[in-house]
């Protein structure tokens, strides 16, 4: 905000209770220490800045010399925007020891105590145990075959990568990134990855099998077996649901430093108990990440699907996480009115609308007032001051009256034992009814290239 004192005013009080950080924009201010000039500062330079740390008194009087605009910033709403300054200070140190550090390290690692009396064992899973049944999938560069595991009868999703498309279209890092991302998570919300393979020809990804089908299957396909709302698509109640299992899969990325960069419908998969699973990383990226020694806050790579893409993506200036809250800004929109907030036709008119934002979006009759906020508050066009990007994180959405209105009980979704809105009939751990027929081929792409895909 731009406050303007005049000459001689004063703009604050030794003594005085601190909560604003002022920056001068024009004229000079007298800095005095009980009553006598300690120094004078100029256009460009800042006072109070201490009270971005703490409510300490103030420990000098500033005092206007002639007419003085500055701009101040009350600690409250730096706080809501960016957190606490000492903590920002404390993950500032943090980065610049990372960019210090070696990549893979210079030190041995030392075996000083064991933790197998309380993990269970690890049996790698070989791919020649694998016996594949039947396509219950096809992607950019390949399909996913549901196969058995000849020694324990387990079933699993085999996702094969021809490795010709896959340098072909330039989209070694993305594997690459797929693979290392999910190598690390551990969530019940997110597609669970046990081994990875290759051969000659081809990349594979060994996953859990997930037979309910697709969200987007069940909210244009199945609707019907879900309770309808007013607005056209789920019942608000089904709709917060599948929200919060979103919600908690973002949070536990968020903690990861990990931008998804593609939610939607088809990327979210439902389980035999009705619960989501988030598939598909393969936009997935570390941010902050590190790239020739430099870190990096923000990407520049276009991705995504066009209607749920956030503006900074469309403009190209630069995104981080904030786009995934974007997304679920959309995603709670298509649930409960159940088209997508800025559906075009014309691709082009479908990014004029995102940048327009909320000026663009149009709610049905009776839409919920709380998922409406919410929505508000996720499409805001300033990443900075989007839902879920402030310094509350996440837990500013989980603690949204969409919510806690309705007293959502987390804790019983997180373990599970939540009733979902539906739940898939599922004969067997084979069955794969909830999946398209796919015609079986078994022609490969021959690779003849260079690239020896070490890092995957």
């Amino acid at each position: 905000t731009f406050v303007s004192f005049e000459d001689n005013s004063i703009i604050i009080n030794e003594g005085d209770a601190a909560d604003s950080f002022y920056m001068i924009s024009d004229g000079k201010v007298s800095v005095r220490k009980s009553g006598f000039e300690i120094m004078q500062l100029r256009s460009g330079e800042f006072f109070g800045e201490r009270a971005l740390l703490s409510n300490e008194p103030r420990a000098a009087d500033c005092v206007a010399i002639g007419r003085v605009e500055c701009l101040t910033l009350q600690r409250a709403a730096f706080e809501q925007l960016l957190g606490k300054l000492d903590h920002i200070m404390q993950r500032e140190m943090q980065r610049q020891q990372l960019v210090q550090q070696s990549v893979l390290g210079s030190k041995r690692v030392v075996q000083t105590g064991t933790a197998n009396s309380f993990l269970p064992p690890v049996k790698k899973i070989l791919y020649e145990d694998l016996v594949k049944i039947r396509t219950i999938g096809t992607g950019t560069f390949g399909r996913v075959i549901l196969v058995r595991h000849g020694p324990t009868n387990q079933a699993f999703a085999l996702k094969c990568m021809s490795k010709a498309l896959i340098v072909e279209t330039h989209q070694q890092m993305n594997v690459v990134y797929e693979k290392s991302i999910l190598a690390e998570c551990e969530h019940p919300f997110i597609l669970k990855l046990h081994e990875t393979y290759q051969d000659a020809n081809q990349l594979y990804m060994l996953f859990e099998l997930v037979q309910g089908g697709e969200l987007w299957s069940l909210l244009y396909e199945k609707a019907f077996k879900v309770a309808k709302g007013t607005c056209g698509a789920f019942e608000i109640s089904a709709a917060r649901f599948y929200t919060a299992n979103v919600v908690e899969a973002l949070r536990y990325l968020q903690k990861m430093t990990v931008a998804y960069r593609d939610l939607k419908p088809e990327n979210l998969v439902i389980d035999s108990a009705g619960y989501l699973k988030m598939v598909d990383f393969g936009f997935a990226k570390h941010m902050p990440y590190l790239r020739n020694g430099a870190l990096y806050e923000r990407s520049f790579t276009l991705c995504g699907t066009p209607e749920y893409l956030a503006p900074e993506l469309v403009l190209s200036e630069g995104h981080g996480k904030a786009v995934d809250h974007w997304a679920l800004g959309c995603l709670l929109y298509e649930l409960i009115a159940g088209r997508t907030p800025f559906q075009h036709n014309d691709q082009n008119k479908i990014f004029e609308k995102i940048l327009q934002g909320r000026n663009m979006l149009k709610f049905p009759p009776k839409f919920d007032p709380d998922a409406k906020d919410l929505i508000l508050k996720l499409l805001e066009t300033n990443p900075a001051l989007r839902i879920g990007s402030l310094a509350g994180g996440m837990q500013d959405v989980v603690n949204h009256p969409f919510f806690t209105n309705t007293k959502f009980d987390w804790a019983a979704m997180i373990n599970k034992t939540m009733k979902a809105p539906y739940v898939p009939a599922i004969k067997d751990a084979f069955d794969a009814g909830n999946f398209d027929a796919y015609p079986e081929d078994t022609k490969i792409c021959p690779f003849t290239g260079s690239d020896t895909f070490e890092s995957f």
